[in-house]
């Protein structure tokens, strides 16, 4: 729900992108919008990745024993899948940020990304909008879905090749793009 602070954050003349493919999630946040009559946020339903198409989708289940579990809802890796839990698999559109962004003419001057291990794939689908917008950068970092490993090993270096300077409060990485 990062989306509501946002809106407000951009005004009237700003928009957000929430890019979420979780069908429940998408209701709830459609729910919440209309309720506050918020129509600076428009809500994607693709995913965001290192290429465009379309992939399987993990949801999982409100009623899970887990707090966690209706959460964390991703794309789905073989290494990634909670067994133990209850969730529901769909195919969804995958996106990557240079492509959405070339297509509806954005300018952005910030990021946020918290996408469940898949962060180092979106920013590598971003780069050219990395280099050509030099958005201000906030992400959340997980265990990367392919290594196991923090995606902070690869995200790091990436950015640093860009220029941005770095900065890690808690799990969260904070990127300053380098001046224009």
């Amino acid at each position: 729900m990062i989306s509501l602070p946002l809106s407000q954050a951009v005004g009237g003349k700003g928009k957000v992108y929430a890019f979420e493919p979780a069908r429940n999630t998408q209701q709830i946040l459609q729910k919440v919008l209309n309720l506050n009559n918020i129509s600076n946020v428009i809500i994607v339903p693709d995913a965001i990745s290192d290429q465009s198409g379309s992939a399987e989708f993990i949801e999982y289940n409100k009623d899970n024993n887990s707090s966690w579990a209706s959460d964390t809802s991703t794309l789905a890796v073989n290494s990634n899948i909670h067994t133990n839990t209850k969730f529901t698999t769909y195919t969804v559109e995958t996106i990557t940020l240079d492509e959405y962004i070339a297509q509806k003419s954005i300018e952005p001057s910030a990021i946020k990304i918290d996408i469940e291990g898949f962060e180092f794939y979106a920013l590598q689908g971003a780069k050219k909008t990395l280099q050509a917008y030099l958005p201000y950068l906030c992400i959340d970092i997980h265990a990367d879905v392919k290594t196991g490993k923090s995606s902070l090993l690869t995200i790091q270096p990436f950015l640093y090749s860009l220029g941005y300077t770095l900065s890690m409060e808690e799990h969260t990485l904070y990127g300053i793009p380098p001046k224009k």
